[in-house]
């Protein structure tokens, strides 16, 4: 069943509660602009039409940063888009990029890595296929082994849907498995506040972290790390 049918064409379990504003006239025209777009994210991914898929589950991406409340409802809708992104990377050949959209949406929504995707196509067909860290081993213990540390990172900015919280930053705590080209992938949130936006936002900044690998013997190789990303502030 594709993902947009779970729950109709909406995308949306109730538009006013996935809506910081609550059922108020805007909450509901946001709501009906929300189904509109991602029907025709639907549309062009069932078309092959990636790029343009892409473009406007990032538009839409943003604009839920800006407005999207908390609970299930909300959880469900931002895992609709990170999928769709996720299908439409995958689709352009951004195989990696997909993946890391794709963890994000089962971050969120853990029953989307069992849905039957195939009216989307052999990208969602391909990471539907693409099981949790397979593959990956934990290096041995040894004293000849250094962690990852990060060398690059770029600051995460609060969602505007944030905005009448009364503080100025958020921490998540986030696992990842830092590649020997020191790219991280295969994300998995250690602590984090409920709030979807703040999710997505933490691990869409976190994806352009790098990080100098693990070293074994003086060579590099893939480790778990964790570390702690912080939204504002």
């Amino acid at each position: 069943m594709a993902i947009l049918a779970l729950c109709g064409l909406a995308g949306l379990v109730s538009p006013a509660r996935a809506l910081q504003e609550g059922g108020s006239t805007a909450a509901e025209d946001r709501a009906a602009v929300w189904r509109a777009q991602l029907g025709e994210a639907h549309a062009m991914l069932s078309k092959e039409e990636y790029e343009a898929a892409r473009d406007l589950t990032r538009r839409l991406a943003d604009d839920m940063l800006e407005h999207l409340g908390a609970g299930d409802e909300a959880e469900y809708t931002m895992a609709v888009v990170a999928a769709f992104r996720a299908i439409a990377e995958v689709g352009l050949g951004q195989r990696e990029e997909g993946l890391w959209y794709w963890r994000i949406a089962t971050t969120l929504h853990p029953s989307f890595a069992e849905r039957d995707l195939t009216v989307y196509g052999d990208p969602a067909i391909w990471l539907t296929e693409q099981k949790y860290r397979a593959g990956y081993a934990a290096p041995p213990a040894s004293s000849a082994l250094m962690e990852p540390r990060t060398q690059t990172s770029r600051p995460v900015e609060l969602p505007g849907s944030m905005a009448d919280v009364k503080t100025d930053s958020v921490s998540l705590v986030v696992e990842t498995v830092v590649g020997m080209n020191g790219e991280p992938r295969e994300p998995r949130v250690v602590s984090a506040p409920e709030v979807p936006a703040l999710i997505y936002a933490a691990l869409e900044g976190l994806k352009d972290w790098r990080f100098l690998p693990a070293t074994l013997d003086g060579k590099p190789v893939a480790m778990a790390h964790q570390v702690t990303v912080e939204l504002g502030g």
